[in-house]
């Protein structure tokens, strides 16, 4: 029989989701994932696999150095389509206002 050659895997999208104290969960496996993928995914020659993290109504997750490791990969991502963090935040609900701005969570 001739030789078969290995197929291109089809291009997946990862949702990690959540809502309330979900959410909070969600994005901290978001950021563990897309640290975890990084190297492949920022290669243009890999399967365009796309991760995509939803979360509504989220507590306030990470200090100023969390939020800029994840915005480095994100901002080095964002040309090639394969990350999206989307956040719903309604103003009068009090959990993705805490904890406050002056213990450090942005």
């Amino acid at each position: 029989p001739p030789l078969q050659t290995q197929q291109q895997p089809k291009p997946a999208k990862v949702y990690i989701v959540g809502c309330s104290l979900g959410a909070a969960i969600a994005t901290l496996a978001y950021a563990f994932v897309l640290e975890e993928l990084f190297p492949y995914l920022q290669d243009p020659d890999f399967v365009s696999h796309k991760l995509i993290n939803v979360t509504a109504g989220s507590p306030r997750v990470g200090d100023k150095h969390f939020r800029q490791r994840i915005m480095d990969k994100m901002n080095q991502l964002r040309p090639l389509d394969r990350a999206v963090i989307g956040r719903l935040v309604y103003s009068q609900d009090l959990v993705p206002h805490i904890p406050v701005h002056l213990a450090g969570f942005v």
